[in-house]
């Protein structure tokens, strides 16, 4: 098992064999399209096609109806703040994330939020 800091396909194939079983703990967290990335690549699956605004858009579409059966909003935004990882809009993006965890309505906040992705 590798436990090592992996950021990216490259660290994967210096640090890694095909044997190997790879904790990516937060790095899968804060980059979630680099999993992507490396089952393209390492293992020659085809890469998901899906767009980062596709993908919020499905999610924000999930949070909202978890949170009409009671869940709180809060909890699962904050797994969006990854999404834009590497980009220079990311700061303004976790920001307006932010601030959409705090607002009451996550409906009215939607299309603002998949205009930044």
């Amino acid at each position: 098992i590798i436990k090592a800091l992996i950021k990216s396909i490259s660290d994967y194939k210096h640090q890694c064999n095909s044997d190997d079983l790879v904790v990516f703990k937060r790095q899968a967290y804060d980059n979630p399209f680099m999993l992507s990335e490396i089952d393209s690549e390492i293992y020659s699956n085809a890469k998901t096609d899906i767009s980062r605004k596709d993908l919020l858009s499905e999610y924000l579409d999930y949070v909202h109806l978890m949170t009409e059966k009671g869940y709180d909003p809060k909890i699962m935004l904050k797994h969006v703040f990854g999404l834009k990882k590497g980009e220079k809009d990311a700061k303004r993006f976790r920001v307006k994330v932010t601030e959409v965890m705090r607002s009451p309505s996550l409906v009215e906040n939607k299309d603002e939020l998949l205009s930044m992705v």
